[in-house]
């Protein structure tokens, strides 16, 4: 089971975000850091970044296409799993079409 189909507001995002096209796969991805940084201090940050930079892994997943979103998503990976889960509901917010 992938990290993100643990929960279902994560899994539903991260779909929503495959299915989009990539201008709007790359907003998410900068929407993804931004409440990243908003709801982690600094040590948590520091931790992730060092985790990304360590980690090595072939790119044959559809998100590592493009490094912005990579990043965004191994960062989603190693939050919390209720930052995870808010993040991926703002997410589906963000991709709602306007009324």
């Amino acid at each position: 089971m992938r990290w993100y189909e643990l929960d279902p507001t994560v899994y539903m995002a991260i779909s929503m975000i495959e299915m989009a096209d990539f201008p709007m796969q790359v907003k998410c991805a900068k929407f993804i850091l931004k409440k990243i940084d908003n709801l982690s201090d600094d040590y948590v940050l520091k931790n992730i970044i060092a985790l990304s930079e360590a980690q090595i892994h072939p790119k044959n997943r559809w998100y590592d296409k493009n490094e912005l979103i990579s990043k965004a998503f191994d960062y989603l990976k190693h939050v919390p799993a209720q930052n995870q889960k808010l993040i991926s509901q703002n997410v589906l917010d963000y991709l709602k079409p306007a009324a």
